[in-house]
């Protein structure tokens, strides 16, 4: 914008300000008293705190994103700016979905994985992805109606399955929640955090014994898992220790089988906690090893002779026959059970044990369940 010089006249136009001084090509100088050099220096001033202002905004909003979104933030902004023009595409909202979820702003990965199912309702990653945001920011009731209409799909897999139950489980709806945490860890018994939410609601049911069969199970699926549950295993065994059945009282426990597997928690005198036979009602006997024995400082047997075992592949293997005076099985106490001790045997609960119970077996949504019953 050009200024007129009040010494050189039109055409001379000032350079520059310094304070309140005007400066002109023409060499004149002097104090700002100018009517026009006055607008001037105002309207320049204004322009200035404008520019401060917007530099201000600018960078307030990126470092608002950068401290939201770090290397998402880019995306981030495209994305926001399709939507507000009405232009995001349902790779966009999915996009922005999964960013969302990778850090675990599940607020914002729920809103873009509607927007995708909005667009697409038979999406199964999306409707995965949502139903898993709205577990999380506790939308239980959307969750459910979520991951139904995955399941009507066809698709189910771990992650649906586990946030399914415990969804389920939030809303009060214990047994089908217990039902979908096994259908879960049967898909995924490395999931030690699904097992831990599974053995709480068994606790608060007071399944004690059935929750002890299931950290057996994952243990023997998967054998790091045994040292992460061993604390639990001594809590659970303390809790089971208070649940003995009065005399002559029937007890019922329910042991549910994860990839064709029941174990049985078996404690004998000396030991903090249980182990897990598992159940082999092929087998004659209650089998261990030598080794199992003298680890846990097992003693209390007395000797019988020696024997020969058949074992599942035909082989003869021998074996020193024994009884035990008194032996815990879940909640109850038994007594006189004759068991094979053999070298490297398995843990195994045979006849000799199983024919002190009531056996049945059922399937219930899928999930197969042996009772024993005394």
């Amino acid at each position: 914008m050009k200024m007129q010089c009040p010494q050189c006249g039109a055409g001379a136009p000032l350079v520059k300000f310094i304070g309140n001084s005007a400066f002109c090509t023409c060499g004149w100088y002097g104090p700002i008293e100018h009517e026009q050099l006055k607008k001037y220096a105002l309207r320049k001033k204004s322009i200035a705190r404008i520019l401060v202002a917007v530099s201000l905004t600018v960078t307030g909003f990126i470092l608002y994103e950068y401290k939201n979104w770090g290397s998402y933030m880019g995306n981030h902004v495209v994305i926001r700016a399709k939507a507000l023009v009405g232009a995001a595409s349902v790779e966009d909202w999915q996009e922005l979905g999964l960013m969302c979820a990778t850090m675990q702003n599940y607020e914002c990965s729920e809103k873009a994985f509607r927007e995708v199912v909005k667009l697409k309702p038979r999406n199964e990653f999306a409707l995965l992805q949502l139903g898993y945001a709205q577990t999380k920011i506790q939308k239980h009731q959307s969750a459910v109606a979520t991951f139904e209409s995955l399941f009507k799909n066809g698709a189910a897999g771990y992650i649906s399955t586990a946030s399914y139950a415990e969804s389920m489980a939030a809303l009060g709806r214990d047994e089908d929640a217990k039902t979908w945490y096994y259908r879960s860890i049967r898909l995924e018994p490395r999931a030690v955090g699904t097992v831990d939410k599974l053995v709480d609601l068994l606790v608060k049911k007071e399944n004690y014994a059935e929750a002890l069969s299931l950290i057996g199970t994952v243990s023997a699926l998967v054998p790091s898992a045994e040292q992460y549950f061993s604390g639990r295993m001594l809590a659970l065994n303390d809790l089971l220790e208070k649940q003995r059945p009065a005399p002559g009282q029937k007890t019922t426990v329910k042991l549910a089988g994860i990839q064709n597997m029941h174990f049985l928690p078996v404690r004998f005198d000396g030991m903090a906690r249980p182990e897990m036979f598992m159940v082999d009602s092929g087998a004659s006997m209650l089998v261990m090893s030598a080794d199992f024995l003298n680890r846990n400082d097992v003693d209390s047997y007395k000797s019988l002779g020696n024997i020969e075992l058949k074992t599942a592949d035909g082989r003869i293997r021998k074996a020193k026959l024994v009884q035990f005076s008194k032996l815990y099985v879940g909640p109850w106490k038994l007594e006189n059970i004759k068991a094979a001790i053999c070298e490297n045997c398995a843990l195994l609960a045979g006849k000799t044990l199983l024919n002190q119970f009531q056996m049945s077996s059922e399937v219930v949504k899928g999930v197969e369940y042996l009772s024993l019953k005394r």
